[in-house]
C-alpha cells in the first residue's frame, strides 16, 4: 500500500520526466499533424521526426510513477509497454535518416531490417 509519505515524495522524483516528455509529445504531435496537414503523405520526413519524438516523449512520461499510478497500469504491464517503446521506437529515427540522407539508404534497408525483427523478438520474450 502507498503511504501519504510516498505520494508527496513521487511528484519531485518524476518531475524531470515529464518536464523533458510533455514537449516530446507535444512535438510529434505537432509534427504528424504537419505532415498530414502540408504534404499529402509524399514526404515524410515530419511524419519520421513526430512518431520518433512521440513514441519517446510517452516513454518518458509513462516512466513516472504517477502516470502509472494514474492510469491504473500494472509493473507488468508497464514492463511491456516499455520494452515495445523502447526497442520500436528506433524505427522512425532511421527512417528518417533514410529519407534525409539518401545516399546511406541501402545501407539504413539493412539496419532497418534487423532492428524490426530484434525488436518483434526482443518484445516477445
Amino acid at each position: 500500500m502507498i503511504s501519504r509519505a510516498d505520494l508527496l515524495t513521487i511528484p519531485r522524483a518524476d518531475a524531470p520526466g515529464s518536464v523533458l516528455g510533455v514537449p516530446f509529445v507535444a512535438i510529434g504531435l505537432a509534427a504528424i499533424a504537419l505532415h498530414r496537414l502540408r504534404s499529402r503523405g509524399k514526404d515524410p520526413v515530419l511524419l519520421w521526426f513526430g512518431l520518433f519524438g512521440l513514441l519517446y516523449g510517452i516513454r518518458l512520461i509513462g516512466e513516472q510513477g504517477t502516470v502509472r499510478l494514474a492510469a491504473g497500469v500494472t509493473e507488468g504491464t508497464w514492463r511491456y509497454i516499455q520494452s515495445a517503446l523502447t526497442y520500436f521506437m528506433p524505427l522512425p529515427a532511421m527512417l528518417f535518416r533514410a529519407v534525409v540522407f539518401a545516399s546511406w539508404r541501402p545501407v539504413l534497408r539493412w539496419l532497418i531490417r534487423g532492428q524490426i525483427a530484434f525488436a518483434v523478438l526482443a518484445v516477445a520474450i
